[in-house]
């Protein structure tokens, strides 16, 4: 009888200990597709026909990420009428240091992520995307564009440029907005003669 309850006791134990393992372990905190902060957005447009070289860089930063505190910068985009712009986007976490430059990650999966450009309160502005990745068909990936401007700069009252970068995690990458969304900002538009 005593083994017996000797041998009981050693197998509760042992499926105490077995119980526990199972469990996360906290020092090790990293989950699979975890999404990165996302601080700082630079939106970088060279003028078609400019002297190289001259690039217009616009900023928008908000140390904490997206929500939470108010932006501490937000830069508005300056376009001349009648003109063409190659673009770039920058995404940046600099809450880290030093500063993480997530553009490559977001090149690397490529296949999972796709910026989306929405011009607001302005129909004389287009925007095409000049990248792409390798799904068939392929489908942008939006680190690239292209922007034109035509007709007058008093058609932009109150213009405004809207940037979400979605991200396909678990679902096919389409030609519409995924429900994660890594980013999703607002930078005032003006149109000059």
């Amino acid at each position: 009888m005593r083994n017996l309850l000797k041998n009981s006791f050693s197998l509760i134990t042992a499926g105490i200990f077995l119980l526990a393992g199972c469990e996360d372990d906290p020092s090790n905190p990293v989950k699979p597709n975890e999404q990165e902060k996302i601080t700082t957005i630079v939106v970088k447009l060279n003028k078609i026909g400019a002297t190289p070289g001259d690039t217009l860089t616009f900023m928008w930063n908000d140390p904490d990420g997206e929500g939470g505190n108010t932006p501490t910068r937000i830069d508005t985009i300056v376009l001349e009428t009648g003109a063409s712009y190659n673009g770039m986007i920058q995404v940046r976490d600099e809450s880290k240091t030093p500063a993480v430059d997530l553009t490559e990650e977001i090149k690397e999966e490529k296949n999972s992520h796709q910026f989306f450009y929405t011009f607001l309160n302005v129909t004389n502005i287009g925007i095409t995307r000049e990248d792409f990745d390798t799904n068939t068909p392929p489908l942008p990936i939006g680190l690239e564009f292209k922007i034109t401007t035509a007709g007058s700069a008093t058609a932009a009252t109150n213009a405004a440029l809207n940037i979400a970068l979605s991200h396909y995690d678990g679902i096919a990458k389409s030609a519409s907005r995924s429900p994660e969304t890594d980013i999703d900002i607002t930078f005032p538009v003006k149109l000059m003669p």
